[in-house]
């Protein structure tokens, strides 16, 4: 996963999770109105869905799945996704974006290439290795899994599993990033 926010910030494309610190941020000293971070977060969100569904298509066409061990592998991460506790789920999701949030923000603060990666690499590193839960990288897992022959539904997919880790990943990056900043470094300038 490092491979994929390197992608998003050496190219300027847009992550629904970065967006969240980033809007916010911007709410928060002015930059830009609630109406603003609603259509930003609608957008990102709901591009960054349609991609992750086209991806998760071209890999089953791809076959990247096709021996048995990989399909009963990704269709086992399907399930075992959809299938913790609300609980559990938003907070895996605050301590991921958390991570997320904080990658972005060094990586905008180093003017090198180099510097960028590794700023990612960290933190991106850490969540996976921890197992937090990330909505975006979600949409590409849950909806892989299921084109393997996942038994999960549509609606476990987005009530079992979207809905808790994109809220735990709005407070993450918003209250414990985007807030927890400002109100340290921005208040006032």
């Amino acid at each position: 996963l490092p491979a994929g926010l390197a992608m998003v910030i050496l190219t300027g494309a847009e992550l629904f999770t970065g967006n969240v610190f980033i809007m916010l941020s911007g709410l928060l000293t002015g930059k830009v109105n609630l109406v603003d971070v609603c259509k930003s977060w609608f957008w990102s969100f709901n591009g960054n869905f349609a991609g992750s569904l086209f991806v998760a298509a071209m890999a089953f066409l791809a076959q990247t799945t096709s021996s048995e061990a990989l399909t009963a592998s990704v269709a086992k991460v399907a399930v075992a996704k959809v299938s913790m506790g609300f609980t559990t789920l938003f907070a895996k999701g605050v301590l991921c974006n958390w991570l997320v949030c904080l990658a972005v923000w060094m990586a905008m603060a180093s003017n090198s290439i180099p510097g960028k990666l590794l700023s990612i690499f960290i933190p991106i590193s850490t969540f996976v290795t921890l197992g937090f839960e990330h909505s975006v990288a979600n949409m590409f897992l849950i909806s892989q899994g299921m084109l393997a022959g996942a038994d999960v539904t549509t609606k476990q997919f987005l009530l079992n599993n979207m809905l808790p880790v994109t809220l735990g990943n709005i407070v993450g990056g918003g209250i414990f990033v985007a807030f927890a900043h400002y109100y340290a470094y921005g208040r006032g300038n």
